[in-house]
């Protein structure tokens, strides 16, 4: 996801299934719309359905990789 056009674009909330903890801009390693810079705050609500997310993206990026 594109954390600067979240942003940008004003959503008021935003709900997410898996978190990035390797380059993550949502809560994880910049948590964008909490930080000093950012010039608009939403409510974040992650986790939602996170097994089958992250075993989604998973999936799509082994495939990927194959070719």
């Amino acid at each position: 996801m594109c954390s600067g056009a979240i942003i940008q674009a004003r959503l008021g909330l935003l709900v997410y299934g898996a978190d990035d903890p390797k380059a993550g801009a949502i809560r994880t390693v910049a948590n964008l719309p909490d930080g000093p810079c950012s010039n608009h705050r939403l409510a974040v609500i992650g986790g939602i359905l996170e097994a089958p997310c992250r075993q989604q993206l998973q999936d799509w990026f082994a495939q990927r990789r194959l070719g």
